[in-house]
C-alpha cells in the first residue's frame, strides 16, 4: 500500500477538548508512557473526530468510536516530524491479556508540540493480528534506537489503509 498521511493542524479548541479528556484517562492502565501520553492519545481522538464527524464518541475500554456500526479505537504516536512510511504504528496490551475487541484500529501521529498531527491510516482488527510483530519492553529498534517502554505490537506505516478509505466501509 501507498503510505500517504493527512496533516492536521490541532486547533485550540480541539487541544483544549483534547486536555480535558487527558485528565480524566491520565492514569490508564497499559498506557506506553503513562500519564505523560494522555494528551497525546486524546489529540488523536480529536483528530478522528474531526476526520468523521459522525462519528460517536464512546470511550469505551474495547474502542473509542462508534462508526458506521463499526467499533474503532484510535492510536496514536508522539513525534518529531512529518511521519514516514517505514514508520510504526504501535497496539500495546499493557495489563490486557488480549487485544482490545474493536473492528479497526486506526493510527495517528501527533507531534510532540501539540501543533499538528497526521492521520496514518487504518486497519481491521483481523489484518492487524495477521500483520504484527512483537517488539518486546526494553527492546531496542535497529532503525532508530528507540527503546519500547512496553511490549508492542507493531505494524508499518506502509501497511496501513488510506485514511480516507474508511468513509467507504
Amino acid at each position: 500500500m501507498t503510505f500517504k498521511p493527512i496533516r492536521m493542524v490541532i486547533t485550540k479548541e480541539m487541544y483544549d477538548k483534547a486536555k480535558v479528556r487527558a485528565e480524566k484517562t491520565r492514569n490508564i492502565p497499559g498506557a506506553i508512557i503513562g500519564g505523560e501520553g494522555s494528551i497525546y492519545g486524546a489529540i488523536g481522538e480529536e483528530m478522528f473526530q474531526k476526520f468523521f464527524p459522525e462519528a460517536e464518541f464512546k470511550d469505551f475500554n474495547d474502542y473509542d468510536f462508534l462508526y458506521k456500526g463499526k467499533k474503532i479505537e484510535v492510536k496514536t504516536k508522539r513525534c518529531g516530524g512529518v511521519p514516514e512510511a517505514n514508520y510504526s504504528a504501535s497496539v500495546s496490551l499493557g495489563k490486557r491479556k488480549d487485544f482490545q475487541k474493536c473492528d479497526i484500529y486506526f493510527f495517528f501521529r501527533c507531534h510532540r508540540d501539540t501543533r499538528e498531527g497526521w492521520s496514518c491510516g487504518w486497519l481491521t482488527r483481523e489484518e492487524f493480528l495477521k500483520l504484527k510483530r512483537l517488539r518486546p519492553k526494553d527492546s531496542k529498534a535497529k532503525s532508530n534506537g528507540h527503546v519500547f517502554k512496553d511490549d508492542c505490537y507493531n505494524v508499518f506505516h506502509h501497511q496501513l489503509h488510506d485514511p480516507k478509505l474508511l468513509e467507504d466501509i
